[in-house]
């Protein structure tokens, strides 16, 4: 585009004006017009400059957090599952604590517990069962139990006999010996005339 040079004139009214002078660009050796030099940095300039740096790292450093938090896990393991004796010890002292307590229903619950935990294929279904599948003295606490739950004559039972009882009792191995050895007949015998 080719220069124009513009005049503007003051209004009538206002103090003359000092001309203003433009210095022209210097030329370099190869013609080109020098570059102006940079503005001076104010300090308050740079005070914004290092905000902006700041809040720039934060940002990073939340963006990597966010990432580090969603990656997925290489080793999630489950929890190692209870030991069969570490079970029946807790089923075992959750039925000495509802002994004491004279809690017939978490005793019961209890007691099953650990009867299914012992006999995984068979367990017993009731304490009446349970009892002739243990030693005395246990057996007998717990037909005294079975009778005072369901008996006709004293619902009372001893809590504190049925929780010594429980600290020392063996299984009777005779009852999966006799029951093996005497099994239920089918229940839709076949006949020989057939």
């Amino acid at each position: 585009l080719p220069a124009r040079q513009v005049t503007i004139l003051p209004s009538p009214g206002a103090a003359p004006a000092e001309p203003e002078v433009t210095p022209e660009p210097a030329a370099d050796d190869a013609g080109l017009p020098a570059a102006e030099p940079a503005p001076a940095a104010t300090p308050q300039s740079a005070f914004w400059k290092l905000v902006a740096q700041i809040l720039a790292v934060v940002w990073l450093a939340t963006l990597v957090g966010w990432w580090w938090s969603t990656r997925p896990t290489r080793d999630q393991k489950e929890p190692a599952p209870v030991p069969l004796h570490r079970q029946q010890s807790m089923a075992l002292k959750g039925a000495r604590r509802a002994a004491l307590d004279k809690n017939e229903k978490a005793l019961k619950q209890a007691l099953l517990e650990w009867a299914r935990l012992e006999w995984p294929d068979g367990a017993p279904r009731s304490v009446g069962e349970l009892a002739m599948r243990v030693s005395a003295p246990l057996s007998d606490e717990l037909e005294r139990l079975s009778s005072a739950s369901y008996g006709r004559g004293d619902r009372d039972w001893d809590g504190d006999a049925l929780a010594k009882a429980l600290r020392s009792f063996t299984v009777v191995e005779a009852y999966a010996d006799r029951h093996a050895s005497e099994p239920l007949p089918p229940l839709m015998p076949t006949s020989a005339t057939g």
